[in-house]
C-alpha cells in the first residue's frame, strides 16, 4: 500500500470534551469524554470514552475503556504520556502515538476563588476538559506499508480498531 493510503487509514482527528472527579489535588482523575473522531477519508463516529488518570509529576498513566469500570476485563488501553501532551499508547494488539491539547479547568477551585474553602477544592474537585489531537496506529500503519498494494490491504480488517484514544 502507498505510504498516503496508509497514513490516510490510520491517522484519525478527536475532539472530546468532559468531565469528572479530581481527587488530592490532580494526583488520579476519572472522567467520562464525548469523542468524535474524524478520518482522513471523510469518515467520523461519535462514541463515549471513561478515562482514569494518575499523574506522578510530568508523566501521566491513563486507562481508558468504553466501561466505567476499571477492572472490568474489557477492551481498553493503557498508556504514558509526558506534560498530557505526547503519549504512548497500547491495547491488546496495536501501538498508537497520541499527541492531544486542550483546556482543564478545576470548577470548584475556580468558582470558590480566593474563599478559605479554597483548600476543600484541593482535596476533591470537579474537572471539566476539552482537548482537540491526532491519533496514529503505528501498528497497522508499518503493516499496511509491508504489505504492498495487493487487494488485501484496501479493505478493512476483520477485527476492529479499538478506539480509545
Amino acid at each position: 500500500m502507498k505510504f498516503k493510503d496508509a497514513i490516510t487509514r490510520n491517522l484519525s482527528l478527536k475532539t472530546e470534551y468532559g468531565a469528572g472527579g479530581r481527587v488530592a489535588g490532580g494526583l488520579f482523575n476519572r472522567r467520562v469524554f464525548k469523542r468524535q473522531s474524524y478520518r482522513l477519508d471523510g469518515a467520523s463516529q461519535e462514541d463515549v470514552i471513561h478515562e482514569h488518570e494518575w499523574k506522578l509529576g510530568p508523566v501521566c498513566v491513563t486507562h481508558r475503556s468504553h466501561n466505567p469500570n476499571l477492572f472490568s476485563g474489557d477492551p481498553h488501553e493503557v498508556g504514558v504520556s509526558l506534560f498530557r501532551l505526547i503519549g504512548v499508547y497500547s491495547n491488546d494488539k496495536d501501538l498508537l502515538v497520541k499527541a492531544k491539547t486542550g483546556l482543564n479547568v478545576g470548577v470548584l477551585r475556580t468558582a470558590l476563588g480566593l474563599t478559605p474553602a479554597r483548600a476543600l477544592a484541593a482535596a476533591v474537585d470537579l474537572d471539566a476538559a476539552a482537548r482537540a489531537g491526532f491519533r496514529l496506529n503505528l501498528t497497522r500503519l508499518l503493516d499496511d506499508i509491508k504489505r504492498g498494494d495487493d487487494e488485501l490491504s484496501r479493505t478493512e480488517p476483520e477485527d476492529a480498531d479499538l478506539d480509545f484514544s
